[in-house]
């Protein structure tokens, strides 16, 4: 990282101001590393309902409890992959968090809403998740008033499903290209704060709602951003929102970014809709076999530091 600074230092004096920011970005980088804390992984294993389940975290190596971040791959994928995706390690030497890569059962997580999927139930998988948070609880390594939750796609619909209907088991939830879904009361007693990443491409979860899904593979209907964003306004007593572009970072990738926060929330709402993105991780690597179903991958965000950002900012609350 040093050296990559420093290369861009020597290329600055002819340079763009672009050059300047990514200079600034890169020191800034450099300097978070140097503060970060050491971590060490490993895959665990636990029986819930009867059913072996697998987990692979990231924690400090400092003394806890620590806050906690449940991250849910998305349908077809798997922990590791999303572990790899993702770079959500970073953020546990940035913020102290235990990353809990969890396993769904046939790579994906059953959720409310159509179609209807006999290999497990609802239930199930929020049994498996609360169980290894207890299991992280009873080792003293996470603190249970400060555990979060991050999922894309089918994932981000499970993240969506905790704060639902465990939703004092919750502090806040970061949503990747996901949406509530229709004709399903979510049933949230006490306030979550949520941050939803969404692209304006996205055909697989359409940003606007309705039928979401992959060619002939049917996923139900959803709400869309605004919907669900206003139902989790409403419960957190949020007042008007406000809108801000972010800054362009790479002016060769044609995405851009705003930010929506909510004021006077119970607890945190934002939302950051990403123009001509499709159904992808922002800042995550492309990957050329399935681009062509996904779409644009944003480079102007990294979602994995905007979420760590966010719970951090949820944490102080």
């Amino acid at each position: 990282m040093v050296k990559v600074c420093a290369s861009t230092f020597a290329c600055a004096w002819g340079e763009s101001t672009r050059v300047w920011l990514r200079f600034a970005t890169c020191i800034a980088s450099t300097l978070a590393l140097l503060h970060a804390q050491p971590a060490v992984a490993e895959t665990r294993k636990i029986v819930v309902d009867g059913i072996a389940r697998t987990y692979e975290i990231t924690r400090p190596t400092t003394t806890g409890p620590h806050p906690a971040v449940l991250m849910l791959h998305g349908g077809g994928g798997t922990a590791s992959q999303l572990r790899k995706q993702s770079a959500f390690d970073e953020q546990v030497g940035a913020y102290g968090f235990v990353a809990i890569y969890a396993e769904g059962i046939a790579h994906g997580w059953e959720v409310p809403g159509p179609p209807p999927d006999s290999r497990r139930s609802q239930q199930s998988d929020l049994d498996f998740l609360i169980a290894v948070v207890d299991q992280l609880v009873a080792e003293k390594i996470v603190d249970p008033e400060r555990v979060f939750a991050a999922g894309i796609s089918n994932g981000g619909r499970m993240a969506l499903n905790l704060a639902c209907k465990r939703s004092a088991r919750v502090r806040a939830v970061a949503i990747v290209a996901a949406s509530l879904p229709e004709g399903s009361e979510c049933g949230a007693t006490a306030p979550v704060g949520v941050l939803m990443i969404q692209g304006t491409d996205d055909t697989i979860n359409p940003m606007a709602g309705g039928d979401a899904g992959v060619g002939r593979i049917r996923r139900g209907r959803l709400l869309g951003l605004d919907a669900t964003l206003a139902y989790w306004a409403a419960l957190n007593g949020c007042g008007p929102s406000s809108k801000t572009d972010l800054p362009v970072h790479d002016a060769n990738d044609p995405t851009r970014a705003a930010r929506t926060r909510y004021d006077g929330c119970k607890a945190p709402v934002e939302a950051i809709v990403i123009t001509g993105a499709g159904h992808t991780w922002p800042g995550a690597p492309v990957l050329p076999l399935v681009a062509g179903v996904v779409g644009t991958t944003s480079r102007q965000i990294d979602a994995s530091h905007e979420i760590g950002e966010f719970f951090g900012r949820a944490d102080r609350h």
